[in-house]
């Protein structure tokens, strides 16, 4: 499954399931460092690439992705 979270600027976030699996894909395109308040089940979700939840959200900075597994 395909679940859009947050559009804006150059933030794009998404959920993308597959039975038991789950990632959440966040991409900031902008130049600028962005930040994605995280739902609350992913607050706690282990990065495998980027960057780490803190604080109940993702710090991204610019140009970058991070992946977050559950």
């Amino acid at each position: 499954d395909f679940i859009p979270l947050e559009s804006r600027g150059g933030l794009v976030s998404f959920v993308r399931t597959s039975g038991d699996s789950a990632l959440l894909l966040a991409c900031n395109r902008s130049e600028t460092e962005e930040f994605l308040p995280l739902p609350e089940e992913w607050r706690s979700a282990r990065s495998l690439c980027g960057e780490n939840p803190k604080n109940g959200c993702l710090a991204l900075p610019p140009e970058s992705v991070t992946i977050l597994g559950a």
